[in-house]
């Protein structure tokens, strides 16, 4: 659980229930990185497109949408990103394992250490396979092996459906993006860590959009009220987005963000 203590520090580093009440944004943008910032897994990031997206957030943060990162990585690399892109605003790592404001420094681990004493219990079964974890997670396991990157959906979904038939007996969530399967609790997800950080915000899911593409990203996309998606976004993730970018990854990102400048420009 969330300490009062933390739970204050981030509350007020983010300009919340001062005085005045209430935050600095009426509307949040949830986004992933892998698939929608990024190509994914060891791709080179594309600079000129990601300083067009930083562009695009600064407009959006003028008119009150705040933009969070949400994504299955550790808290580093998301950091890394949003360093990138000049964020200030929380960011969902490890598929809402972990959440961390990069203003105040702080971490909030949303597992309980019994169900993170659980997870190293299967990672260490897992261990001597061709599995390859990767490292700095605190809260999840991401699962990768050599080659995933060239690997198909259908290649991953089937070997993520295998590992949570033969380790049912753990009680755990398994997911996956295109180049990773991922481990949490059954409660822990994008979604959950959504849900914090509205509640930081003083924001409902109405005021709420998401940008995803895999399995990973249909709790959140299912919560908010416009769920947004990257031409490359899976099938599945595909059928549940009311707006379709006409172009992948951070092309159809820039599309998108630019639409929501437009849509309120219009209003």
């Amino acid at each position: 659980m969330l300490s009062r203590l933390l739970w204050g520090e981030i509350r007020l580093s983010l300009g919340c229930g001062d005085e005045n009440g209430g935050g600095l944004m009426d509307q949040v943008i949830f986004c992933g990185i892998d698939g929608c910032l990024t190509k994914g897994k060891g791709a080179a990031l594309d600079m000129p497109r990601l300083a067009e997206i930083k562009g695009l957030i600064r407009q959006l943060a003028d008119r009150n949408i705040g933009f969070c990162l949400s994504t299955g990585r550790p808290q580093p690399y998301a950091e890394l990103i949003g360093q990138i892109l000049g964020l200030d605003t929380p960011m969902i790592c490890e598929n809402g394992g972990v959440v961390f404001d990069p203003v105040s420094e702080r971490a909030a681990i949303m597992v309980s250490e019994n169900k993170i004493a659980r997870m190293a219990k299967l990672r260490r079964k897992m261990v001597g396979g061709n599995y390859i974890f990767e490292l700095g997670h605190e809260a999840s396991i991401r699962i990768t092996w050599k080659g995933i990157a060239h690997a198909s959906l259908s290649e991953i979904v089937k070997q993520r459906d295998s590992l949570a038939e033969h380790f049912a007996k753990y009680g755990l969530k398994w997911t996956n993006t295109h180049a990773s399967i991922d481990v949490t609790p059954r409660r822990v997800s994008k979604r959950s860590g959504a849900a914090f950080v509205l509640e930081l915000l003083e924001l409902e899911p109405i005021n709420a959009f998401a940008i995803g593409d895999c399995h990973n990203d249909l709790k959140i996309l299912g919560f908010v009220e416009v769920p947004m998606c990257p031409a490359n976004a899976s099938d599945e993730v595909l059928q549940v987005c009311g707006a379709v970018a006409s172009q992948p990854d951070a092309t159809g990102v820039a599309e998108l963000l630019q639409g929501i400048l437009d849509m309120e420009a219009a209003e």
